[in-house]
């Protein structure tokens, strides 16, 4: 089994300070909102991006003003792929772990820990932008 790791943002105006002070109860219910908030994202999948099938593998090919800085191409296995296609219109980030649910199963609850943090890999390196924002570098958390 491997470590893995997944940052749920805090919710909007949660008072960073007063989090060490709250009840179980209390930090479950902030943890859950910081979770939903971040479900409801809706996210596209950068247009700049062109998809080839080579093999048995998806290359995702910069294009445009992203190939200018993406100095690569992304190598997409068949879950990858999945994910991938289901922000090539936008949809939120909840309707993506629920299609992979539907896809896939996840009896252990890890897949949708690895598809939040593959969706926030992609994220910060542009590949998916914020659905009416084409300028990623002001979305970066």
């Amino acid at each position: 089994m491997k470590p893995v790791l997944h940052v749920v943002p805090l919710p909007k105006g949660t008072d960073v300070a007063m989090l060490s002070q709250h009840s179980d109860e209390e930090l479950l219910k902030v943890y859950r909102q910081g979770k939903q908030e971040e479900e409801d994202v809706v996210l596209r999948a950068n247009p700049d991006i062109i998809v080839r099938e080579i093999g048995d593998e998806w290359i995702l090919v910069p294009t445009g003003d992203l190939a200018q800085h993406f100095n690569g191409m992304v190598s997409l296995n068949e879950f990858g792929h999945f994910i991938w296609q289901q922000f090539a219109e936008p949809c939120s980030i909840g309707q993506v772990l629920q299609a992979a649910r539907e896809c896939y199963g996840d009896t252990n609850h890890m897949q949708d820990i690895e598809i939040r943090s593959f969706i926030k890999e992609y994220f910060l390196m542009g590949l998916f932008l914020i659905n009416g924002n084409d300028d990623n570098n002001n979305n970066k958390n």
